[in-house]
């Protein structure tokens, strides 16, 4: 699967639109969780997690993408082996 990054960073616009009071990071993380919950949990609170730390939010996009490409990836072998 290919990670959609129009539909993610619109949708986290549409986040820090209903919640002002949300950092960026934590947008980013909130909206990951909800669109790629499987991949996002991988890293809650660990070195890659932008909630409460702006500056981590390139590296978990790419560990995102990563992760959301290979599971997408895992998915479809499961899919052609049934």
């Amino acid at each position: 699967m290919t990670f959609d990054h129009k539909r993610f960073w619109h949708e986290v616009a549409g986040a820090q639109a209903r919640n002002p009071g949300w950092r960026i990071g934590q947008a980013v993380y909130n909206t990951a969780f909800n669109l790629y919950q499987t991949q996002a949990t991988k890293f809650c609170a660990g070195p890659l997690d932008p909630f409460y730390d702006d500056s981590r939010i390139a590296a978990f996009m790419n560990a995102l993408i990563i992760e959301e490409e290979s599971y997408g990836t895992q998915l479809s072998v499961v899919k052609e082996a049934q």
